[in-house]
């Protein structure tokens, strides 16, 4: 059981980083990220549990074990609800001071952590998860502006040095520590792998009928990418250290604990995230959906056809006589014999809407950057644009919708 837990905690940056990459499915990136976000969490808390049990410091009764378990993550969350709301309070007093903003979230998390396990000896993950979604939530609008986006890349290059060491110590451990050429050790490590696969799978198709039917959805297909993209990672990584370190089995064990989970991780991204680009292509998701890419390629032959119109006038120019004019030529042409994207215009006029809204959005925080629209405005207005988002996205006032044969407004 405690492995289980430490092999069920899933990374998927590599997975949402190659969809950013080949098409814009935002709902799946989504649903890969927020499956880890909360998996990391529940496997660290399921793992501290059956680390507990197996040092002989709790209860073994099943119903103790889901007492504790509920009592560590819902005083987690609580822990990191209270503390988060303290410091964005603070860090909203501050104004454009970027030493003080990330002073204080790197601080807070650490503190958060802290306070949760070694003070309450609740989960800390489930706490530091709570004060990020704070952060990510109300937290945006407490940030300065002008700090915002420097503290997001702060934390990025905080997590890839974070995780580059994990993976530097896991890799010294393994070589010094485990013998690599034991055949059983290895035939253990395939059959594991494709074990994890096979649950993983079953698992999600079980219940296939109730995803479909709650939240945004699932797919069969988005179902498939789901399966195939749970790749091992970091925190698996760190708690199979947990288990070498404290040394509460014996070495033999935990060095198969520590072969067995860096096998694992190394096989996710070396078969599933290699495999993921042809997989998304053989599912059809390799490209945007087909309302939105008719939308641009109609936008892409207006382009072009006022591109062609202003070429002759560009000829004329005479800072531009050394240009390659086949070439530019080449470049803006736009076959108009080509296929356009079949969609139906149900389709079209949703990713039309949705575009219309997500700019709405992104002029929003624009204003708010610029600091001609407060806090509380800005909340509530992306609040009410992501809300509208989150489905079919109504009309704007005084919009017509005749797909529809009625007209809709907000």
């Amino acid at each position: 059981m405690l492995f289980g837990a430490l092999i069920s905690a899933t990374d998927p940056v590599a997975v949402v980083a190659l969809l950013k990459e080949v098409s814009s499915r935002k709902r799946l990136e989504t649903l890969l990220e927020g499956e880890s976000l909360l998996n990391d969490g529940t496997a660290i808390v399921l793992f501290t549990l059956f680390l507990t049990l197996a040092a002989g410091s709790a209860g073994t009764t099943p119903p103790q074990v889901v007492v504790d378990f509920l009592l560590v993550v819902c005083l987690g969350l609580i822990v990191g609800a209270a503390i988060g709301g303290v410091i964005l309070g603070w860090i909203g007093r501050v104004f454009n001071d970027p030493l003080i903003e990330i002073t204080l979230s790197v601080a807070s998390a650490y503190l958060v952590f802290y306070v949760a396990e070694g003070v309450l000896h609740v989960s800390g993950v489930v706490a530091v998860v709570a004060l990020a979604l704070l952060f990510a939530g109300i937290g945006r609008t407490r940030i300065s502006p002008e700090v915002a986006g420097f503290l997001h890349h702060f934390w990025e290059m905080l997590a890839h040095f974070a995780n580059t060491l994990i993976f530097l110590m896991v890799g010294v451990l393994v070589a010094f520590r485990v013998a690599l050429n034991d055949p059983v050790a290895w035939l253990a490590l395939l059959g594991l792998y494709i074990a994890v696969m096979v649950i993983r799978g079953g698992t999600i198709f079980l219940f296939m009928p109730l995803l479909a039917r709650i939240g945004i959805g699932i797919t069969k297909e988005k179902a498939i990418v789901l399966w195939w993209g749970g790749l091992r990672g970091a925190v698996s990584l760190a708690l199979a250290l947990t288990v070498v370190q404290l040394e509460l089995f014996p070495a033999e064990l935990s060095d198969q604990v520590l072969f067995l989970c860096a096998g694992m991780v190394v096989l996710t991204i070396v078969i599933n995230g290699t495999t993921m680009s042809w997989l998304l292509a053989r599912l059809g998701l390799d490209r945007l959906p087909s309302g939105k890419q008719a939308t641009v390629d109609k936008a892409q032959a207006l382009i072009s056809g006022e591109m062609q119109e202003m070429l002759p006038e560009l000829q004329k120019n005479r800072f531009l006589a050394g240009a390659d004019w086949d070439k530019i030529d080449e470049f803006i042409s736009f076959d108009p014999k080509a296929e356009p994207t079949k969609a139906a215009d149900e389709d079209v006029e949703i990713a039309f809407r949705r575009r219309l809204l997500e700019t709405e959005r992104q002029y929003y925080w624009t204003l708010f950057r610029q600091g001609t629209l407060g806090r509380s405005a800005t909340q509530h207005l992306v609040d009410a644009v992501e809300h509208a988002l989150d489905g079919t996205p109504p009309c704007s006032p005084g919009i017509s919708c005749s797909s529809y044969g009625i007209p809709l407004r907000c």
